[in-house]
């Protein structure tokens, strides 16, 4: 994990959040673009903390669209 995230990580409350997600236009990617719906914003679910069954020694976050 690249340190200034690991560093955002530290201060967050553990646990599992919902919101929205949006596509982030990328040049490097036209085709993928053109397939997605950069405009319309996805339901998703964030988990943030620590996984026991990894025994992680950091903070993580993990994002799922649904």
């Amino acid at each position: 994990m690249k340190p200034e995230i690991e560093e955002k990580l530290v201060d967050l409350v553990s646990g599992v959040y919902y919101g929205l997600a949006e596509f982030m236009p990328s040049p490097q990617v036209d085709k993928m673009n053109d397939e997605l719906e950069l405009s319309k914003k996805h339901p998703m679910v964030m988990s943030i903390g620590f996984n026991p069954y990894f025994n992680n020694k950091y903070k993580t976050a993990v994002s799922y669209l649904i």
